[in-house]
């Protein structure tokens, strides 16, 4: 689902309950199923400490989907191509009953901010090793 018709995909992911009562997980995490076909090559677990900010940069060609998985911290985002570039942003939440995949495709200006007073907790899968070379600041 496109939202405000900018370079950002928000995508459901399926929960399943554990039938004897041991907790949760969540599958279909291939790269054909979430990924569109790409292949996620890097995965990292990131925090935001309360009230700092994370990103401010693009991707030249990086793709990459976020995975809130404790707290919550707000998405900001804008197409640097644009002439007239319109902000989205978006409440991302560790939410295990409805949780969400955010995409960010290259050329996408984008920061999470934690607004709160814990830290936020968040997987970041992406199509590139780190290469200092692919990110630009905004």
């Amino acid at each position: 689902m496109r939202i405000c018709d900018m370079p950002i995909l928000i995508k459901p992911l399926k929960v399943n309950i554990d039938p004897e009562s041991r907790g949760f997980e969540i599958q279909g995490m291939q790269k054909s199923k979430l990924f569109d076909g790409k292949d996620a090559r890097d995965v990292v677990l990131q925090t935001i400490r309360p009230h700092k900010i994370r990103g401010n940069h693009y991707h030249i060609k990086k793709f990459e989907w976020f995975l809130p998985v404790r707290g919550s911290a707000v998405l900001t985002w804008f197409d640097r191509d644009d002439s007239n570039p319109q902000k989205g942003t978006e409440l991302m939440t560790a939410d295990f009953q409805n949780p969400k995949l955010f995409e960010i495709q290259p050329n996408t200006c984008h920061l999470i901010e934690n607004e709160t007073e814990e830290d936020f907790y968040m997987l970041t899968f992406s199509t590139e090793d780190y290469d200092p070379a692919d990110t630009k600041k905004c």
